[in-house]
Formats: C-alpha cells, structure tokens, sequence
C-alpha cells in the first residue's frame, strides 16, 4: 500500500497501482442451493431470499445448526 506521504505529485498519483478487491463473495448461485438442506428443502426462492427469513433463520446455536443439517455430517462436525 502506497502511503500518501511518498506521493510527491499528481505524476506520481497516476503510476499508483491499486489491486482490485475480491468480489467473487457478490457472486451469488443462481441455482435453488439451499434444497440440499435438510431444514430447508421445501422453502421456495421468494420466501428464502427475503430479508425476514434470513433473520428468522439465522444459525446461532448448535442445537438449530443439528436441526437444519440433519444427519448431512458426522456427529463430530457439531464438536468443533
């Protein structure tokens, strides 16, 4: 990273070279992902994509984690 005070002119300004971010986390499935879940197999798109349903089904406990999941991962997966 270029510190401001090693910019001595507007020259300088212009051989700066500023890595792109990583945006591949905006990158969102197109596909119906969340099917696979056990605890969400039957939610249909519209429902899931809303912003009360992500609030309503927020994993914050591991009891909630073994109920959506189901037995997709050993026993051992809730462990860690």
């Amino acid at each position: 990273m270029v510190q401001s005070s090693s910019i001595d002119n507007d020259s300088d300004i212009a051989s700066v070279s500023i890595p792109s971010p990583n945006v591949e986390h905006r990158q969102l499935r197109a596909d119906e992902f969340w099917r696979s879940i056990p605890g969400f197999e039957r939610v249909e798109s519209a429902e899931f994509h809303s912003h009360t349903f992500q609030v309503q089904n927020t994993v914050t406990h591991v009891g909630h984690l073994r109920e959506l999941l189901g037995n997709r991962v050993p026993e051992s997966f809730y462990d860690d």
